[in-house]
Formats: C-alpha cells, sequence, structure tokens
C-alpha cells in the first residue's frame, strides 16, 4: 500500500506485500470483490466465492481506494489473500496502477521495523512464498 514501507516492515498477513510474493502468486484465479469498511483494522471482501471479514493493518485506506478504483475494479484471490484494486491516478500522477493488499484472516501480528525483520535472499524469498505451505515472514 501506499506509505507503509516507511512505517511497517513486516510481509505478514495484513501487512504489505512483498513484490516477490505478488509475482509468485500473480498467476492464481482472482475473482471480482466488492469491499465494505468494518472497522479501522476490518474490511468485508465479498465474491461470488466467499464473503468474509478480513484484516488488514491501513483497512480505512484500502478501503478508500476501493471507492476510486478504475471502473470498479477490484479483485480478490482467496488462495493467496491478495486483493488488487486498480487506479487511474496514484499519487496525483495519471496512471495505470494496482493497489495490492496482503489480508488476513485473524489478528493482525504487530507491525516490525525494518531492523526487526530478518534478511532472506531472493531465492529464499521465491522459495518461501511458492510453497502452497509457506511460514509467515
Amino acid at each position: 500500500m501506499a506509505n507503509e514501507a516507511f512505517s511497517c516492515a513486516s510481509y505478514e498477513p495484513g501487512h504489505n506485500v512483498h513484490y516477490i510474493q505478488a509475482r509468485v502468486k500473480a498467476h492464481l484465479s482472482r475473482f471480482w470483490a466488492r469491499v465494505d469498511l468494518i472497522g479501522p483494522k476490518a474490511v468485508r471482501v465479498v465474491t461470488d466465492k466467499q464473503d468474509q471479514v478480513m484484516f488488514h493493518h491501513r483497512a480505512i485506506e484500502l478501503y478508500m481506494w476501493t471507492l476510486v478504483a478504475h471502473e470498479g475494479e477490484i479483485k480478490y484471490c482467496p488462495e493467496s489473500k491478495l486483493l488488487y484494486v486498480r487506479l487511474d491516478e496514484y499519487r496525483g500522477v495519471k496512471q495505470d496502477v494496482w493497489i495490492t493488499a496482503y489480508l488476513s484472516e485473524g489478528e493482525l501480528g504487530p507491525c516490525r521495523s525494518l531492523d526487526q525483520m530478518p534478511a532472506y535472499s531472493m531465492e529464499e524469498m521465491e522459495s518461501i512464498w511458492s510453497d502452497p505451505n509457506h511460514r509467515e515472514l
């Protein structure tokens, strides 16, 4: 999401999406979604496949992005728990961009700073997110 990288370095569910995670999970099916704000850290995600309350540490900002989605283009992948919101403009610049959020089914872990995060190589990151039973970072 927009500025989370500056305040949160966690890649656990409900926090940031790592670009490797997004790339490894890009082939999975996405379904048109509707998102409703439930609380400051909770959204309701409704697709043809599910109707579920999910959690994100910046749920209000995420919901605001869905309100301005390009032609209502909001998609959700239940398998990866990634929500995709297409925008026409980002930070005042006209551009076609996707905002991606990693949602959590349960309670959110705390945000972590960069110095609290373990360092992984590119190969380790790809291996973690390629494994369907991967452990959370």
